[in-house]
């Protein structure tokens, strides 16, 4: 589950990545569901034992599919992955929290969704801390088809 939350976090940085790319105006930045699934960090994830992630935008929240693999001596099992994420807004900052996670279809523990949420959120704080321009998200809007941002400068 550790590689879970590494690959949520990779998908947070990947969305989040669009901050620092706000002017000093008022803007929105939008991403449609294949420009997120296309870029690297989805189509090449970190953890090799992750394959065929795709992440599918829904009205108001983000479903992250993966086939999760194990070895173990020559064995491998292959699992299918499943984790619904919600953004909101806190103190001008996208905050994403992961409301479901399903390995071979069955739930995972709150108290794993718990220390996922908090892995998440002291990586995307990190990230802005080093990335963001100064100023504001003021609104995040996710849909069937994309994902927008829009940033006001302070």
């Amino acid at each position: 589950m550790k590689k879970l939350a590494l690959l949520l976090a990779l998908l947070t940085l990947l969305i989040g990545a669009v901050v620092p790319a706000f002017a000093q105006s008022s803007r929105t930045l939008t991403l449609t569901e294949a420009q997120v699934n296309s870029a690297y960090a989805v189509s090449n994830p970190r953890n090799r034992n992750l394959s065929n992630v795709f992440v599918d935008l829904q009205p108001a929240q983000v479903v992250l599919n993966a086939t999760y693999t194990t070895r173990v001596g020559r064995a491998t099992t292959s699992y299918p992955v499943s984790a619904t994420i919600v953004p909101s807004i806190s103190n001008g900052r996208v905050v994403w929290n992961v409301t479901n996670i399903t390995v071979n279809a069955q739930p995972a523990a709150t108290s794993l969704i718990s220390q996922i949420n908090a892995s998440i959120d002291s990586s995307w704080r990190r990230y802005v801390n080093a990335n963001a321009p100064t100023g504001r998200v003021t609104a995040v809007t996710v849909t069937d088809a994309d994902i927008s941002y829009t940033y006001t400068a302070r």
